[in-house]
Formats: structure tokens, C-alpha cells, sequence
């Protein structure tokens, strides 16, 4: 992966997890919150793992 691909990525999941975390405050069903809680952590995660090939 190019850095530019990578910076795209990064920036297209940044959007990602700030769109999400919008979405889990305004979630009322306990079920589907959970799903969500999910979903940001494996974005968080994916967002880190980008994150250090950028330093690496």
C-alpha cells in the first residue's frame, strides 16, 4: 500500500468513527448500541494498525 492510499484510508476511517460515535449517542436500543460499540472498536483498531505503518 502507497502512503497516499494509506493516508486515504486513514482519513476515510477517521470519518467513519466520527459518523459512528454520532450514531451510538443517539441510539436508543441497548442491542444495537452494542453492535455499534463493536463496529468503533474494530474501526479504532484499524485506524491504529494504519497508523503505525505510517511510523514504521
Amino acid at each position: 500500500m502507497t502512503a497516499p492510499e494509506r493516508d486515504l484510508l486513514l482519513d476515510i476511517l477517521t470519518d467513519e468513527l466520527g459518523r459512528l460515535k454520532g450514531e451510538i449517542y443517539k441510539t436508543e436500543t441497548w442491542e444495537y448500541k452494542e453492535q455499534l460499540k463493536a463496529r468503533e472498536q474494530t474501526l479504532e483498531s484499524l485506524i491504529a494498525r494504519l497508523q503505525d505503518l505510517a511510523t514504521a
